[in-house]
């Protein structure tokens, strides 16, 4: 009697949807960088590797803070810091997207150093094939605001931040609409239509790329808060989803 009680209990438990790790995004077909996870890169060919081999050193991915991780060696010395939340291996590539602006880069690594180039719009579409994105450049110049149709049950959407508009500390917000969120910040997963707001702060500089990328891979953790962040535009934006 016991042993069928608790057969019973097993077949229940196999009942019980198992939650995903929230670094497993079902529209993102790579696997995700995780706290520990080792790998390396080939300077000869310019390709990144989670196949760690003798024939190249490797770096071990390590949590500093809740957002904030860095790459140590074997020796748990500090190698490079990405500045990225999210973290994946493409063909070779070391992919990364920052939670702070909405952007995905490349990285390389030359003697010791880590150099990043943000991925277009053009590049970006191919990584997320299954996904609508959207610019924000799109956006109504007069009222921030966009009207999207939402065509299947779960329609993942993304953020594609081409402006000055910092975005760090934002998140999505509805009264109406329903949506899932992931590690990614710019992407969501709307299940149900209505209305959408996110915000910004209008740096009213334009820095270009490369000052952006630099100075969000060189800071690392101890990034001061800029004093002037209050006296900055905050706008709001709208997604209208039908």
């Amino acid at each position: 009697m016991k042993r069928l009680f608790l057969i019973f209990v097993i077949f229940c438990m196999t009942l019980i949807p198992v939650k995903a790790d929230s670094f497993d995004i079902d529209c993102i077909k790579y696997k995700p960088l995780k706290d520990k996870s080792k790998i390396t890169y080939d300077e000869l060919n310019g390709t990144w590797s989670d196949k760690i081999n003798k024939k190249n050193p490797y770096f071990i991915k390590t949590k500093i803070l809740d957002d904030y991780y860095e790459y140590q060696t074997p020796q748990k010395e500090t190698a490079f810091i990405t500045g990225a939340s999210y973290e994946f291996i493409k063909d070779g590539a070391l992919i990364g997207y920052s939670n702070k602006d909405f952007r995905f880069y490349e990285y390389e690594y030359n003697e010791g150093n880590i150099t990043a180039r943000e991925l277009s719009l053009e590049e970006v579409e191919k990584l997320l094939p299954d996904v609508r994105i959207i610019a924000m450049s799109e956006f109504n110049k007069n009222t921030n605001s966009i009207k999207i149709k939402k065509t299947k049950l779960n329609y993942y959407l993304f953020i594609y931040n081409d402006t000055d508009v910092d975005l760090e500390g934002y998140e999505f917000t509805s009264g109406n609409a329903k949506f899932e969120t992931f590690p990614i910040r710019g992407l969501i997963n709307i299940t149900k239509k209505g209305m959408i707001q996110f915000s910004g702060v209008n740096s009213g500089v334009n820095s270009g790329v490369n000052s952006r990328v630099n100075s969000r891979v060189n800071s690392g953790v101890n990034q001061e808060v800029n004093p002037d962040i209050n006296k900055r535009n905050c706008l709001w934006y709208v997604i209208m989803v039908r």
